[in-house]
């Protein structure tokens, strides 16, 4: 019985951890910045493998004093940064922030950052799901 019990409970736990929203943040990098720039931007992409969508509801760093979430709109002819409060991830699908597009605006850094050198984030999801990451800095001409 006490095996049959433990079998139970771990179909159970699999079946739950199954349920686990499950996302990825790939190819993950800042842009690198002249010297004494207050502002960097942040590019990455948001792989969702659930059935749901997912909503990204805020991003942070220590090496910066406010991070926020932009997306790049055309207007007559003008480019001009709207913030976004959160941004959709869709069901089974990847959400991409790239130059021209959405991005992290990453205003007022702690200290100078150089190509070679990483920035962490937490990005946070409704529901409570955060997750930690590394991005490095890279010049804009770099390849990868």
């Amino acid at each position: 019985m006490v095996l049959f019990a433990g079998l139970c409970f771990s179909f159970a736990s699999n079946a739950i951890a199954a349920r686990e929203p499950s996302y990825q943040i790939e190819n993950q990098w800042v842009r690198e910045a002249p010297p004494m720039a207050s502002m960097l931007a942040g590019y990455l992409q948001i792989r969702n493998t659930t059935d749901r969508a997912a909503m990204l509801i805020d991003v942070s760093s220590p090496e910066f004093r406010k991070v926020e979430i932009h997306r790049t709109e055309v207007e007559n002819g003008i480019a001009r940064m709207v913030r976004q409060e959160s941004v959709q991830v869709p069901a089974n699908g990847v959400l991409v922030f790239e130059p021209g597009s959405y991005h992290l605006m990453l205003m007022m850094p702690t200290a100078p950052l150089n190509a070679g050198d990483t920035v962490s984030f937490r990005f946070e999801f409704e529901g409570g799901r955060s997750f930690d990451v590394i991005a490095p800095v890279k010049r804009a001409d770099s390849p990868n």
